[in-house]
């Protein structure tokens, strides 16, 4: 299963020891998801993934993911098992 950790940032600490942080965190929880790991840092929150890769083994997998605009970031803990079916919805609109 993958392994998702966090803070929020507040102010004073500099970006260089929040990502130390951060990158320490995931460390951490390598074990839950040794097949890929990155980091969301910005100046309200900070976001470290580690992923295991069950169903989709390339790279479109990796989290956090950001939106196409940029103004989204997400990272979870799971697949979505229904995939298939929700995309075929989602293209059919």
């Amino acid at each position: 299963m993958c392994g998702l950790a966090g803070f929020f940032r507040g102010s004073g600490a500099e970006d260089n020891l929040h990502y130390q942080w951060l990158d320490q965190m995931g460390r951490s929880i390598f074990h839950r998801g040794p097949d890929a790991g990155s980091h969301y840092l910005d100046s309200g929150i900070a976001i470290t993934h580690r992923r295991l890769s069950i169903l989709d083994l390339s790279e479109l997998g990796t989290q956090p993911m950001r939106s196409s605009t940029g103004r989204y970031v997400i990272a979870y803990n799971g697949e979505i098992y229904n995939f298939q079916e929700i995309r075929k919805g989602l293209e059919s609109q």
